[in-house]
């Protein structure tokens, strides 16, 4: 089971992060599309504004829009993913997550075709509703472990949202080296654009990762045991920090927001870096990002799995 959950984690942490190594060219790409008087135009000037120009002008208004395009996700994630855990709460992991799984994929299908801002936004917002699958995938490893390999199963759960995180990016990068539109020039009426080769990537591994989960996901939580929560739970995000009664679970869930905030910048800003400071590539950022990800495998599947056992989770934490 666990390497049906580390699967699933991965390939839907990596879909998401395709974009990242993209933000610098996407700005650019909608504003001359669109012009300046358009929305993304003015968001652009906007965020001119906010950068206060001089000579490293572009670059912040790069970073600040791949900052709030990526916030917005984000945040969207953060909204539902209480929503979708107390779905699965009701009506069974497994259909759940298969739910999410195809909105996910449609919502690659709408960047593939996106020959606007607005549809970027569009798919962007619609991913970020669907991102809260992550809570049903981390239900299934409590459901299918005891207390004692619990922090084995949330190990491989980290190091698959770790790997997917760095991966991700990686695939963005290599696969912005080719153009669709050179291959399909009648597709530009419908939407094809320079990032459609990432998007369909992206939209790739959404669609592996639904069938996986259609042909192989077994359920794990039986009909006998579902809404036994039902009055405990609540879709509001802010209950994670407040108005539970254990002390220590509230602890647990501000110390994991805080380092997953920590996480999710520096490894969003990372592009941003590399850029303005070295000059990277998207050839280069991919393997940058390979590298961290070995890495990550290595502490998170190796180091963890095997230290909580015998460490105790508080003196590894």
């Amino acid at each position: 089971m666990l390497g049906l959950v580390f699967l699933t984690a991965f390939l839907d942490l990596a879909g998401f992060s395709i974009l990242f190594p993209l933000f610098p060219d996407l700005l650019a790409h909608y504003v001359a599309l669109e012009g300046p008087e358009s929305a993304v135009g003015r968001l652009a000037a906007r965020l001119a504004e906010l950068a206060a120009g001089g000579d490293r002008g572009e670059f912040l208004v790069h970073a600040l829009f791949g900052g709030l395009l990526g916030s917005l996700y984000s945040l969207l994630q953060f909204a539902c993913a209480p929503l979708w855990g107390s779905l699965s709460d009701r009506h069974g992991r497994r259909t759940t997550l298969l739910v999410t799984l195809a909105g996910t994929a449609l919502a690659h299908t709408v960047w593939i075709f996106a020959g606007s801002f607005a549809l970027l936004v569009v798919s962007r917002l619609l991913g970020g509703v669907m991102a809260g699958n992550l809570s049903t995938v981390s239900a299934v490893v409590a459901d299918t472990t005891s207390p004692e390999e619990r922090p084995k199963g949330m190990g491989v759960l980290g190091a698959a949202i770790g790997l997917g995180f760095v991966f991700g990016p990686a695939l963005g990068g290599l696969s912005a080296l080719v153009d669709l539109r050179e291959h399909w020039p009648g597709g530009v009426a419908l939407g094809l654009n320079p990032f459609s080769a990432p998007a369909l990537v992206a939209f790739a591994l959404a669609a592996l990762n639904f069938l996986w989960a259609l042909a192989r996901f077994p359920e794990t939580l039986p009909p006998e045991r579902r809404g036994q929560h039902r009055s405990e739970r609540s879709a509001n995000p802010l209950v994670l920090f407040a108005g539970l009664p254990d002390l220590g679970v509230r602890r647990a869930n501000l110390l994991y927001f805080l380092y997953m905030v920590a996480f999710s910048a520096a490894e969003f800003t990372l592009v941003f870096l590399a850029v303005d400071r070295f000059a990277y590539t998207p050839r280069q950022n991919a393997w940058m990002f390979v590298y961290v990800g070995v890495l990550i495998a290595l502490v998170q599947g190796g180091l963890v799995r095997r230290l909580a056992p015998r460490a105790g989770e508080r003196r590894l934490v």
